[in-house]
């Protein structure tokens, strides 16, 4: 499994640089304006591991999985009332969406992570699905469909990939550009330690550059 530290950089470039596919802004913009409608249950959701702030990640999840139908697990789109059968399975029954999405957050151990900038947003989508379209170098559709950066391939059952395949489903990056600027999120690059670390470094670099400017001793 590629590590977060050395791909954060790859995911922001990405996501800068990502744009809507036309033919999907209609089918985004409902998506978008329904997850905005059900934002006290993905609050909720996200309170749960103290992450109240990932609600627009959760719903895109949850889009991902099963077109938000709250009658579903989050972690895999099984039935609520049922243990699930897909990966991760053995999970459930619930008896609330809510309850089941904590279990699937925390199974994934996102209480357990500080700082959500974009490129942490992104990793953990495509970890929250599985990295084998990193190992094959195709970009993730469950991430990136919807988008200029989408490409042909998808898994259509568990460890079950299809080259030929163009995933129709909505991506996480997809949702997320057009839900975020509707509720005026914005969410930085950086976490405040990588940010922290660009001002050192700034200062430093002004520092070696006063030094070598420096006007020689008086003799």
């Amino acid at each position: 499994m590629p590590a977060y530290s050395t791909t954060a950089n790859g995911y922001n470039n990405l996501w800068n640089k990502a744009t809507l596919q036309s033919d999907d802004l209609q089918r985004l913009a409902s998506t978008s304006k329904t997850i905005i409608k059900n934002r006290a249950r993905y609050e909720a959701a996200g309170h749960t591991i103290n992450h109240l702030e990932l609600w627009p990640l959760i719903a895109a999840l949850h889009w991902r999985e099963s077109s938000g139908n709250f009658n579903t697990q989050l972690a895999q789109g099984d039935p609520l009332h049922s243990v699930s059968i897909h990966e991760p399975d053995g999970m459930g029954p619930y008896d609330t969406w809510e309850d089941g999405a904590e279990a699937a957050l925390r199974l994934k151990g996102w209480q357990n992570i500080d700082e959500w900038p974009i490129s942490r947003q992104l990793y953990e989508a495509e970890r929250y699905n599985g990295f084998g379209y990193f190992s094959r170098g195709v970009n993730s559709p469950y991430v990136w469909a919807a988008t200029s950066l989408q490409q042909r391939g998808k898994y259509v059952a568990d460890g079950n990939f299809d080259a030929n395949v163009w995933d129709q489903q909505l991506g996480v990056a997809a949702i997320l550009k057009d839900l975020l600027p509707r509720i005026n999120v914005v969410i930085p690059e950086k976490d405040e330690v990588a940010l922290w670390a660009d001002k050192v470094g700034d200062v430093l670099e002004q520092l070696v550059m006063l030094w070598n400017n420096r006007p020689e001793k008086l003799k």
